[in-house]
């Protein structure tokens, strides 16, 4: 028999028998290809290159900051006991006064004619009351008239001791020694039951007060010492005289007093003011600030090469601050700190470290990052 080969799906089919045996030629009997073994392994990337400086811990000073003002010792607003109008007043604003000194005077109206009649009234009652006592001596009169005629003489006593107390409300005076910082009266205001008069403050002693945090709290104890920069740029010291016991629900912090003894100029209350009170002694590197930076909890961290060439970072806290940076504890005593390249890098990574051009000094502020 003849194979046509124009018979098209004959050929087709023929065809692709022809290539499958083909192909299936080539994969029988050849055997499953091995994985690689001991495949060379490519070069790790190279080092990234940071600058280090070797530096040693000093013992330093750690300090709490606080930012306060001043205060004075005793302040008190004087206010009015007694309604009525301002007849005189009597030392300036921002003048010394004397304890009992006059702040200010209020007419006293019909209290003089009242006081005389009281005064009356109570003679005449005890004179009645001693006729009384006499006479139940001698059996003339019971025991309840002598009752009534004592208390009436008892009342009478007590409406005149009330009318003398009101008069001396009239004379308005300082409670202590101290300045009258202010005055909110002058002759002829009218003042009720409660109306602030006067201000009085006593600087003996003079007093700075701030907020600490409520972690950096139990480090303060009273009698510590302690200095304070105010914002005219006097320098005073003085001691921790109070530390609250309870902490501001609001804010978290921890009232405390430092109490200053000797204060050069006119105290001044009010006045802003930054307290170091030294609480411990402690190992500390100085760093500037932007070497700085923050782990994944969040927390102060210093970036330094270990011996093996990796980074490492260490989690600090800050000690004091100065004008050239900050001391941070938490180090070895010895570390190679990055100062140049640390943002390019993470812990554990392999670096090249490379020496500072010169070793810092006290002088010297840090590179930045």
């Amino acid at each position: 028999m003849k194979l046509r080969l124009d018979n098209g799906p004959l050929l087709s089919a023929l065809v692709v028998l022809v290539l499958g045996a083909w192909m299936l030629s080539g994969q029988v009997g050849q055997p499953e290809a091995a994985p690689p073994r001991d495949r060379p392994v490519a070069d790790a990337a190279p080092a990234v290159p940071v600058q280090v400086r070797r530096q040693v811990a000093e013992t330093v000073e750690k300090q709490v900051l606080v930012q306060g003002s001043t205060a004075a010792g005793r302040a008190v607003t004087v206010r009015a006991e007694l309604a009525g109008r301002v007849a005189a007043v009597g030392a300036r604003e921002g003048t010394p006064v004397a304890a009992a000194a006059l702040i200010a005077r209020l007419h006293e109206e019909d209290l003089p004619q009242r006081l005389q009649r009281a005064a009356d009234l109570a003679e005449q009652r005890r004179v009645e009351y001693e006729a009384a006592r006499s006479l139940r001596g001698k059996g003339h009169l019971s025991e309840a008239r002598l009752a009534e005629a004592r208390s009436l003489l008892s009342a009478a006593r007590a409406e005149l001791a009330a009318i003398e107390l009101a008069r001396g409300k009239t004379r308005i005076v300082a409670p202590f020694d101290g300045i009258l910082d202010a005055r909110e009266v002058e002759p002829g205001d009218y003042v009720k039951v409660g109306d602030s008069i006067a201000r009085v403050l006593d600087f003996s002693p003079w007093i700075i007060a701030g907020d600490v945090s409520e972690a950096e709290a139990p480090q303060v104890q009273t009698g510590a010492a302690a200095t304070a920069a105010l914002a005219d740029g006097r320098q005073v010291s003085g001691r921790v005289r109070y530390v609250a016991a309870e902490a501001d629900p609001a804010t978290r912090t921890v009232r405390i007093e430092v109490e200053v003894a000797d204060f050069p100029g006119r105290p001044v209350a009010g006045m802003s003011a930054a307290l170091r009170i030294p609480v411990a002694t402690v190992r500390a590197h100085r760093v500037s600030p932007a070497l700085l930076t923050l782990d994944d909890s969040g927390r102060l961290g210093l970036k330094v090469v270990t011996g093996d060439n990796r980074v490492r970072l260490y989690p600090v806290r800050i000690v004091r601050a100065d004008s050239y940076g900050v001391w941070v504890d938490g180090l070895p005593d010895e570390i190679d700190l990055i100062t140049v390249g640390a943002g390019f890098v993470a812990p554990g990574e392999r670096v090249r470290p490379v020496a500072a051009e010169k070793p810092a000094t006290t002088g010297d502020r840090e590179p930045a990052a």
